[in-house]
């Protein structure tokens, strides 16, 4: 799965693209309700994908992202510091304890 959030003044958006084993490109692209940042956008596409393979059972997923800040949080390389992204964070993780 690969995601990607994206916001500015006039609204934000969320793009991810599901590549199951037989190659089948499944690209989506949503836009997000709310004003938000550029972080909360990226973890907002990367629940958006999250919920979309588990509802497709996928079980297995590797996930890639241009969001080192993202990926690092959800390693736990790095602390969530800014509080807004909190929740975003701590539901991803939930998502993705119901991976193998």
């Amino acid at each position: 799965m690969f995601f990607n959030g994206s916001a500015c003044r006039n609204g934000a958006g969320a793009g991810v693209v599901l590549v199951p084993p037989d190659r089948q490109v499944l690209p989506f692209s949503f836009v997000l309700g709310e004003t938000c940042s550029n972080n909360a956008a990226e973890y907002q596409a990367l629940i958006i994908g999250l919920e979309m393979a588990l509802d497709l059972k996928i079980l297995q997923l590797e996930i890639y992202s241009d969001s080192k800040l993202i990926i690092n949080q959800l390693l736990r390389i790095y602390n969530v510091k800014k509080e807004d992204l909190l929740p975003y964070h701590q539901y991803a993780s939930c998502l993705l304890e119901k991976f193998d």
